[in-house]
Protein backbone atom coordinates (compact mmCIF):
# COMPACT_ATOMS: atom_id res chain seq x y z
CA UNK A 1 0.00 0.00 0.00
CA UNK A 2 0.62 3.61 -0.98
CA UNK A 3 1.51 6.05 1.34
CA UNK A 4 -1.18 8.08 -0.53
CA UNK A 5 -3.47 4.82 -0.41
CA UNK A 6 -2.76 4.78 3.13
CA UNK A 7 -3.76 8.36 3.57
CA UNK A 8 -6.86 7.99 1.97
CA UNK A 9 -7.89 4.96 3.15
CA UNK A 10 -7.00 6.91 7.35
CA UNK A 11 -8.71 9.66 6.51
CA UNK A 12 -12.19 7.13 5.55
CA UNK A 13 -12.08 4.98 8.83
CA UNK A 14 -11.38 8.72 10.69
CA UNK A 15 -14.47 10.23 8.95
CA UNK A 16 -16.12 7.31 10.46
CA UNK A 17 -14.46 7.94 14.07
CA UNK A 18 -11.99 4.92 14.66
CA UNK A 19 -9.36 6.58 13.40
CA UNK A 20 -7.65 9.66 15.60
CA UNK A 21 -3.89 11.16 15.50
CA UNK A 22 -1.76 11.26 18.13
CA UNK A 23 0.37 14.70 18.17
CA UNK A 24 2.98 13.12 20.37
CA UNK A 25 3.83 10.43 18.20
CA UNK A 26 2.96 11.83 15.20
CA UNK A 27 0.71 8.23 14.54
CA UNK A 28 -2.17 7.37 13.59
CA UNK A 29 -4.01 5.31 16.33
CA UNK A 30 -6.75 3.09 15.78
CA UNK A 31 -9.21 2.75 18.76
CA UNK A 32 -12.48 1.33 18.79
CA UNK A 33 -14.17 1.26 22.37
CA UNK A 34 -16.65 -1.50 21.85
CA UNK A 35 -13.74 -3.69 20.21
CA UNK A 36 -11.20 -2.57 23.13
CA UNK A 37 -8.71 -2.66 20.26
CA UNK A 38 -5.99 -0.29 20.07
CA UNK A 39 -3.28 -0.66 17.72
CA UNK A 40 -0.66 2.00 16.32
CA UNK A 41 0.38 2.86 12.50
CA UNK A 42 3.66 3.92 10.81
CA UNK A 43 3.87 4.65 7.27
CA UNK A 44 7.18 1.85 7.53
CA UNK A 45 4.53 -1.22 8.39
CA UNK A 46 1.80 -2.00 6.11
CA UNK A 47 1.44 -5.53 7.50
CA UNK A 48 0.40 -3.43 10.86
CA UNK A 49 -1.68 -1.13 8.93
CA UNK A 50 -3.69 -3.76 7.20
CA UNK A 51 -4.26 -5.82 10.37
CA UNK A 52 -5.90 -2.69 12.08
CA UNK A 53 -8.19 -1.79 8.77
CA UNK A 54 -9.58 -5.29 8.90
CA UNK A 55 -10.11 -5.14 12.91
CA UNK A 56 -11.88 -2.12 12.35
CA UNK A 57 -14.18 -3.00 9.57
CA UNK A 58 -15.19 -6.24 11.35
CA UNK A 59 -15.40 -4.40 14.40
CA UNK A 60 -18.17 -2.25 12.51
CA UNK A 61 -19.77 -5.14 10.93
CA UNK A 62 -20.41 -7.13 14.34
CA UNK A 63 -21.35 -3.53 15.69
CA UNK A 64 -24.10 -2.85 12.62
CA UNK A 65 -24.90 -6.98 12.92
CA UNK A 66 -25.84 -6.64 16.74
CA UNK A 67 -27.83 -3.30 15.75
CA UNK A 68 -29.91 -4.74 13.17
CA UNK A 69 -30.97 -8.20 15.34
CA UNK A 70 -31.83 -5.88 18.54
CA UNK A 71 -34.44 -4.30 15.72
CA UNK A 72 -36.02 -7.73 14.39
CA UNK A 73 -39.15 -7.95 16.89
CA UNK A 74 -39.27 -11.42 18.03
CA UNK A 75 -42.68 -12.31 15.64
CA UNK A 76 -40.40 -11.66 12.43
CA UNK A 77 -39.22 -14.56 10.42
CA UNK A 78 -35.85 -13.11 10.29
CA UNK A 79 -35.85 -13.62 14.29
CA UNK A 80 -32.74 -15.19 15.59
CA UNK A 81 -33.99 -15.87 18.71
CA UNK A 82 -34.68 -19.77 19.85
CA UNK A 83 -38.29 -21.06 19.57
CA UNK A 84 -40.25 -24.11 21.09
CA UNK A 85 -43.81 -25.52 19.82
CA UNK A 86 -46.40 -26.12 21.45
CA UNK A 87 -49.89 -27.88 21.13
CA UNK A 88 -53.35 -26.56 22.96
CA UNK A 89 -55.95 -28.62 24.07
CA UNK A 90 -59.21 -29.18 25.45
CA UNK A 91 -61.22 -31.71 27.45
CA UNK A 92 -64.09 -33.25 29.78
CA UNK A 93 -63.06 -33.15 32.84
CA UNK A 94 -64.93 -36.98 32.80
CA UNK A 95 -62.84 -37.81 30.34
CA UNK A 96 -59.62 -36.54 30.42
CA UNK A 97 -58.24 -39.01 28.04
CA UNK A 98 -60.00 -37.88 25.05
CA UNK A 99 -58.19 -34.43 23.95
CA UNK A 100 -58.60 -32.27 21.10
CA UNK A 101 -56.04 -29.72 19.68
CA UNK A 102 -57.68 -26.29 19.55
CA UNK A 103 -54.06 -24.60 18.76
CA UNK A 104 -50.74 -25.21 18.20
CA UNK A 105 -48.16 -22.58 18.04
CA UNK A 106 -44.62 -21.20 18.27
CA UNK A 107 -42.48 -19.09 20.79
CA UNK A 108 -39.66 -17.01 21.20
CA UNK A 109 -40.66 -16.54 24.85
CA UNK A 110 -38.50 -18.51 27.47
CA UNK A 111 -39.24 -21.91 28.73
CA UNK A 112 -39.23 -22.41 32.63
CA UNK A 113 -38.61 -25.52 34.60
CA UNK A 114 -42.00 -26.93 36.31
CA UNK A 115 -41.63 -25.58 40.24
CA UNK A 116 -40.54 -28.41 42.00
CA UNK A 117 -37.09 -28.17 39.68
CA UNK A 118 -36.46 -24.91 39.04
CA UNK A 119 -33.41 -25.48 41.62
CA UNK A 120 -31.05 -27.29 39.47
CA UNK A 121 -28.12 -26.39 38.58
CA UNK A 122 -28.47 -28.26 35.21
CA UNK A 123 -31.69 -28.36 33.70
CA UNK A 124 -30.00 -29.85 30.07
CA UNK A 125 -31.38 -33.34 31.20
CA UNK A 126 -35.31 -32.21 31.40
CA UNK A 127 -37.60 -33.72 29.32
CA UNK A 128 -40.53 -31.77 27.04
CA UNK A 129 -43.10 -32.62 30.33
CA UNK A 130 -40.69 -30.92 32.85
CA UNK A 131 -40.83 -26.97 31.28
CA UNK A 132 -43.42 -24.38 31.11
CA UNK A 133 -44.53 -22.33 28.11
CA UNK A 134 -45.16 -18.75 29.46
CA UNK A 135 -46.70 -18.51 26.01
CA UNK A 136 -48.96 -21.21 26.31
CA UNK A 137 -49.73 -20.85 29.70
CA UNK A 138 -51.33 -17.81 29.33
CA UNK A 139 -53.36 -19.04 25.98
CA UNK A 140 -55.04 -22.00 28.21
CA UNK A 141 -55.76 -19.43 30.81
CA UNK A 142 -57.32 -17.26 28.09
CA UNK A 143 -59.42 -20.17 26.51
CA UNK A 144 -60.66 -21.62 29.21
CA UNK A 145 -62.73 -18.17 30.24
CA UNK A 146 -63.87 -18.17 27.16
CA UNK A 147 -66.08 -21.31 28.35
CA UNK A 148 -69.84 -21.05 30.08
CA UNK A 149 -69.09 -20.69 33.89
CA UNK A 150 -71.06 -23.99 33.96
CA UNK A 151 -68.76 -25.85 31.26
CA UNK A 152 -67.06 -28.93 32.10
CA UNK A 153 -64.48 -28.22 29.78
CA UNK A 154 -61.06 -26.95 30.42
CA UNK A 155 -57.59 -26.62 28.67
CA UNK A 156 -54.23 -27.59 28.51
CA UNK A 157 -51.20 -27.55 27.05
CA UNK A 158 -47.97 -29.85 26.04
CA UNK A 159 -44.51 -28.74 24.80
CA UNK A 160 -43.86 -30.49 21.68
CA UNK A 161 -40.56 -29.34 20.10
CA UNK A 162 -37.51 -27.37 22.30
CA UNK A 163 -34.58 -25.76 20.59
CA UNK A 164 -35.56 -24.69 17.29
CA UNK A 165 -33.09 -22.40 15.68
CA UNK A 166 -34.79 -19.02 14.97
CA UNK A 167 -38.18 -18.02 13.53
CA UNK A 168 -38.00 -19.15 10.00
CA UNK A 169 -37.65 -22.87 11.12
CA UNK A 170 -40.15 -22.80 13.70
CA UNK A 171 -43.06 -21.26 11.21
CA UNK A 172 -42.35 -24.20 8.89
CA UNK A 173 -42.31 -26.81 11.43
CA UNK A 174 -45.89 -24.99 12.72
CA UNK A 175 -47.20 -25.33 9.59
CA UNK A 176 -46.39 -28.94 9.35
CA UNK A 177 -48.02 -29.74 12.41
CA UNK A 178 -50.90 -27.88 11.93
CA UNK A 179 -51.19 -30.37 8.90
CA UNK A 180 -50.66 -33.11 10.54
CA UNK A 181 -53.15 -32.14 13.41
CA UNK A 182 -55.79 -31.00 11.00
CA UNK A 183 -55.78 -35.12 8.98
CA UNK A 184 -55.92 -36.33 12.50
CA UNK A 185 -59.20 -35.37 12.62
CA UNK A 186 -58.49 -32.00 15.43
CA UNK A 187 -60.64 -28.66 14.65
CA UNK A 188 -57.93 -26.79 15.66
CA UNK A 189 -60.75 -24.06 16.54
CA UNK A 190 -58.75 -21.39 18.16
CA UNK A 191 -56.12 -20.81 15.39
CA UNK A 192 -55.47 -18.33 13.04
CA UNK A 193 -52.48 -19.00 11.35
CA UNK A 194 -51.68 -21.22 10.24
CA UNK A 195 -55.05 -21.43 8.63
CA UNK A 196 -56.26 -24.95 9.17
CA UNK A 197 -59.01 -24.83 6.30
CA UNK A 198 -56.36 -25.15 3.69
CA UNK A 199 -55.25 -28.87 5.23
CA UNK A 200 -58.71 -30.07 5.85
CA UNK A 201 -59.96 -33.42 4.83
CA UNK A 202 -63.43 -34.23 3.59
CA UNK A 203 -65.97 -34.74 6.90
CA UNK A 204 -66.27 -38.58 6.00
CA UNK A 205 -62.58 -39.06 6.84
CA UNK A 206 -62.36 -36.84 10.09
CA UNK A 207 -61.44 -39.14 12.91
CA UNK A 208 -61.05 -37.64 16.13
CA UNK A 209 -58.12 -39.62 18.06
CA UNK A 210 -55.72 -38.99 21.26
CA UNK A 211 -52.20 -38.25 19.83
CA UNK A 212 -49.44 -39.37 21.95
Amino acid sequence: MSQAEAEIVVAVLKEAGGIVFDEQTGRYVLYDINAEISITWDEQADTVFGQMVAMYMQAARDREATATAAKVHGNSKQSKRPQHMYEIFRFNRDNPAKQEVVKTGISGTQLVPLPNLRGLADTSSLSLNQWTSLRASTQVRAFDRLEPPDSNIVHGYRIVKMGIPDRATALELEERNTQSLVESGHRLVHQKRPWPGQFELPPEELQIRVRD
